[in-house]
């Protein structure tokens, strides 16, 4: 039986992080052991628990800064993929520097996230490519689509939201998915986070406990979005 790599998610972002988590835990050959928020809580749960790879967004909060914890886990038998929206060659350098042994931009759809975790477990040390196939361009309803989800909608709640029937809603659905480069509703919606299509946003506990996420998500252009609705597992 093939060994999982196990992988530990540090993002201080909550919706990000469900995001990676729900991705990454479909993968076949990948194993979540862990999740923090902060430096100082990523620092002490690698240490607890040895992952592979510890899959770090830079700017996170609290004491410790993603380069720090990178640098303190330096010569570590974990290696760190350094996860962050800053793209250019001197950040980068400085990253690896600090100890990292991978880059991947935030802009990155998830199954590249898969890819990258899986090639710095086998030791690779390099800046993975974000996105060879250029900017994203949504179309408005591609766009709507895109913020109903991130809103908690649901892929089969869409036709409402467009105001058109549920074939026109697939068809939009089917147009977005191509466009982000994404195989399901949460790797169009990570991507979008990445690319600053849709704001930043948190998970709540959700009321319903059939339902796994319920949450806020701030849009650019408008005051505040919240929704009532949730995923569904």
């Amino acid at each position: 039986m093939t060994r999982l790599i196990r992988v530990v998610l540090a993002e201080d972002h909550a919706l990000l992080r469900a995001l990676l988590r729900k991705a990454l835990a479909a993968m076949p050959d990948i194993e979540i052991v862990g999740e923090a928020a902060t430096g100082g809580e990523a620092l002490r749960l690698v240490r607890a628990v040895q992952p592979d790879v510890l899959v770090l967004d830079i700017q996170l909060a609290g004491d410790l800064d993603g380069i720090q914890v990178a640098q303190r886990l330096k010569g570590s038998a974990s290696r760190v993929l350094a996860y962050s929206a800053h793209g250019d060659p001197v950040h980068v350098a400085h990253l690896l520097q600090a100890g990292a042994s991978g880059y991947l931009s935030k802009e990155a759809p998830t199954h590249r996230v898969g890819a990258a975790v899986r090639a710095v477990a086998a030791g690779e040390s390099r800046w993975f490519e974000a996105d060879p196939f250029g900017p994203v361009v949504l179309a408005p309803d591609e766009l709507v689509a895109l913020r109903h989800l991130a809103e908690g909608g649901r892929p089969d709640t869409l036709a409402e939201a467009l105001g058109g029937t549920t074939e026109a809603a697939l068809d939009v659905l089917s147009r977005l998915y191509t466009t982000m480069d994404a195989s399901s509703w949460y790797e169009a919606v990570a991507r979008g986070w990445g690319l600053g299509l849709i704001g930043s946003g948190r998970v709540e506990e959700p009321q319903d406990p059939r339902s796994v996420y319920s949450i806020r998500v701030n849009v650019p252009g408008q005051a505040s979005a919240a929704s009532a609705g949730s995923y569904g597992a």
